[in-house]
């Protein structure tokens, strides 16, 4: 496999956090995550498949559904609504439904990565540094121990 593939195909995964996104100024987050007036794409798809996320994304947020039992669900509901599928009357936007949380949360266009900054941690205090201090910091070492 090519490292150009690998690269396309971590894009693609649900979960990434792009280097832009990761080190972004808390001002810079609406650039980089886009128009938060925008119209959620599940609200263009059928309304079988849009409540389906509705439910899914309402037990994972208020019910306690892990990712798996959501990704589960979703599968689930594909599964329920092909078998339940008219075809003389076909739902247009089943192939591609959502089949991962992250996915769902997108479509519904409900984003708790832009409300979440990644802080990282000195392995020997565990002091918590900002990613904009990161690029800032003079070394690897840490600031509250000297090396002997």
């Amino acid at each position: 496999m090519l490292d150009e593939d690998k690269g396309k195909e971590i894009e693609e995964d649900p979960d990434f956090v792009s280097r832009d996104r990761l080190f972004a100024e808390s001002d810079d987050l609406e650039n980089i995550e886009g128009d938060l007036t925008e119209i959620p794409p599940a609200i263009d798809e059928h309304s079988v498949i849009r409540n389906a996320y509705i439910n899914i994304f309402a037990s994972a947020a208020f019910g306690s559904a892990t990712h798996a039992q959501c990704q589960d669900n979703l599968i689930a509901q594909h599964s329920t609504i092909s078998a339940l599928e008219d075809p003389h009357n076909p739902i247009e936007g089943l192939e591609s439904m959502a089949r991962t949380l992250s996915t769902l949360e997108r479509r519904l266009g409900v984003n708790p990565d832009a409300h979440i900054t990644y802080f990282f941690l000195c392995p020997d205090c565990w002091k918590q540094h900002h990613p904009n201090e990161l690029a800032k910091l003079e070394s690897s070492q840490c600031t509250l121990y000297t090396v002997k």
